[in-house]
């Protein structure tokens, strides 16, 4: 007996919905293993920077002596470009001397530029310029004349308080005594009732305060020393640098006929530079001499 086989025949379309009918099942969104992707977020792209400029122009001291040097310093707004900033520079006194121009580097936002001054016959102002083609910046600077008698300083930044960055006296607004004892002379300068200051300079031992210079170190106390105090001269720990005798003139009975010198300290040795002339010719205007004798070591 033959055995039958029978076979059924479905639509191709029928298997194909059958078939996908579990594949095209959707899940809730909880359910969903696929992580859906964030909203997309816009991020403003950064201003675009301004153009580099100069921004100012410093000096360092703010006042020279006929023949000091300083430093000027330019300042950019922002670091300069590839291949640096050139400044121009220039000076509106003949006294005042400025290189044609300073190239900022690449990278940095200011550089630095001599200043030397000639003497001049009075006190007077000078205006140091730097200019690039959209913008230009200036500083005043004072220009001091040497007189036979007069008393001037200037300080660096930073300016602590009460420390002035230039002061300058001179007769008949200022009252200068000073004389000679052993190896030291002494200086008092007034200025009327607003300020006064006092300074001592010490020769080494069993020598006269003549021409030179002398350093003085803290290890130097009994040795060549200046104490120098008054207004915008605070330093409560002692001054430490160089002092230069130009000229040293003294009468064995104390008078001094001419003394100069000039200083370049900082306090303590560490902080901002000061730079000071200090010269009379002569006693002092108006004081008599001290009531006691002297004997001063004549060089």
């Amino acid at each position: 007996m033959r055995s039958r086989t029978c076979s059924f025949r479905l639509p191709v379309a029928a298997l194909l919905l059958v078939a996908g009918a579990g594949c095209n099942q959707r899940h809730p969104l909880a359910e969903n293993p696929v992580t859906p992707s964030p909203p997309s977020t816009i991020i403003a792209a950064p201003p675009a920077p301004g153009p580099v400029t100069l921004s100012g122009l410093t000096l360092t001291p703010q006042a020279l002596t006929g023949g000091g040097t300083g430093h000027g310093t330019v300042l950019l707004n922002n670091a300069a470009p590839s291949g640096g900033l050139n400044v121009a520079l220039s000076s509106d006194d003949p006294a005042v001397a400025v290189p044609p121009s300073v190239t900022v580097p690449a990278g940095r936002d200011s550089a630095d530029f001599d200043v030397t001054a000639q003497a001049v016959p009075a006190d007077r102002q000078a205006s140091i310029v730097g200019s690039v083609p959209e913008r230009s910046a200036s500083a005043s600077l004072a220009l001091w004349s040497v007189q036979p008698t007069f008393f001037s300083f200037t300080n660096d930044p930073p300016y602590f308080s009460g420390v002035a960055p230039a002061r300058r006296v001179l007769p008949p607004s200022g009252a200068f005594y000073g004389f000679c004892s052993g190896r030291q002379v002494e200086v008092q300068v007034s200025e009327g009732s607003r300020d006064t200051w006092f300074a001592r300079v010490t020769a080494p031992p069993n020598r006269p305060l003549a021409v030179g210079t002398y350093d003085v170190t803290a290890s130097t106390v009994n040795g060549p020393n200046v104490f120098l105090a008054g207004a915008g001269l605070n330093c409560s720990s002692g001054w430490r640098g160089r002092f230069t005798v130009r000229e040293a003139d003294y009468a064995a009975n104390g008078n001094i006929r001419h003394f100069w010198m000039t200083v370049d300290f900082r306090c303590s040795g560490t902080g901002p530079l000061m730079r000071g002339d200090l010269r009379v010719s002569g006693i002092a205007t108006g004081n008599p001499p001290p009531p006691f004798a002297l004997s001063c070591t004549v060089p």
